[in-house]
């Protein structure tokens, strides 16, 4: 798909621009500057779509590797996510409170503190009839600050359960069984 756009966006403009140089050059009797004009036209698609042929062909192909440009729902990545639960008597504000205090606290200042390594959370569809949220960490994210966010959470009234490194489709299996329903 890159590769299609700067065909697209690039060349085509560049050989139009030089179709035209060869216009203007073999309107004014200029043949030699007409004629490599008119070879830069022909050359430079046959050497981009050749170069692209050999990618291929020695396998520098990275836009045909498989899973390279799969598109996934959010909910299907796993990336040393958390996912909580809240209790179904959690109200909006105490959600929110959590998510202020022990999620992505708030220091004197300007933005978020980093105290916890998150990087964004995501609202998620209903749950067994509870709020959900994923917690995304970030990629420099220590273990101290996961340990901490894992702390807040397990000491929080509100949170019924939550997961770490699941899935949404493999939470709600969770959710589902009657077994696995046990405040953690």
């Amino acid at each position: 798909m890159t590769y299609s756009i700067l065909f697209l966006f690039v060349l085509v403009p560049l050989v139009v621009l030089l179709l035209i140089a060869t216009i203007v050059a073999t309107i004014f009797n200029k043949a030699k500057y007409a004629a490599t004009f008119f070879l830069c036209c022909l050359l430079l698609p046959s050497f981009f779509i050749g170069g692209l042929q050999a990618m291929r062909t020695f396998g520098w192909a990275g836009y045909e590797a498989p899973g390279m440009n799969d598109m996934r729902p959010i909910g299907e990545e796993t990336n040393g996510n958390v996912i909580v639960v809240y209790t179904k008597q959690s109200t909006f504000e105490e959600q929110q409170k959590l998510a202020n205090e022990i999620i992505h606290p708030w220091k004197e200042g300007p933005g978020f503190t980093g105290e916890t390594g998150v990087q964004a959370s995501i609202g998620l569809l209903d749950m067994e009839g509870r709020i959900a949220q994923k917690i995304l960490f970030r990629r420099t994210a220590t273990e101290a600050e996961k340990e901490k966010l894992r702390m807040g959470l397990m000491a929080s009234p509100i949170v019924y359960r939550y997961f770490e490194n699941l899935t949404e489709g493999e939470v709600r299996y969770k959710l589902e069984q009657p077994s696995s329903n046990k405040k953690l």
